[in-house]
C-alpha cells in the first residue's frame, strides 16, 4: 500500500511539473533588447539571454525556443506576449522571425 502511495505522489509530482513549466512560459509577456547571449554554466550550460527592458535586466530561457540562440544577437529586440507560445526576435534592420515554444 505505501509503495502504490509512493508512486502515485511521484507520478502526480511529474505531471504537475510538466504544467507547471508550460503554465510559466505562457504566463510571462515581455519585451526588451538582448543585451547577453550565453550558455550558462550554473544552469548546464543552457542557452540563455539576458534582456533589457526599460533599464530592467531579466533572464530568459532560450533553450525552450529550439534555434533562436541562433539567430539572436546582441541589440536585437525581444517579444512575447502574454498567453503565447511564442517568441519574436527583430533585428534592427527590421527583418525578424517567430520561435516556438518547446516542452
Amino acid at each position: 500500500m505505501k509503495k502504490v502511495l509512493w508512486m502515485m505522489l511521484v507520478i502526480v509530482a511529474i505531471a504537475t511539473s510538466c504544467n507547471y513549466s508550460d503554465y510559466n512560459i505562457r504566463n510571462r509577456k515581455f519585451r526588451g533588447v538582448i543585451i547577453k547571449n550565453y550558455q550558462d554554466a550554473s544552469n548546464r550550460y543552457m542557452w540563455e539571454f539576458d534582456v533589457d527592458s526599460n533599464s530592467k535586466i531579466f533572464q530568459v530561457g532560450a533553450v525552450h525556443f529550439p534555434k533562436c540562440w541562433n539567430y539572436a544577437e546582441i541589440g536585437d529586440s525581444i517579444i512575447k506576449k502574454k498567453d503565447s507560445i511564442y517568441i519574436r526576435i527583430c533585428k534592427p534592420n527590421g527583418e525578424s522571425r517567430i520561435f516556438t515554444y518547446k516542452e
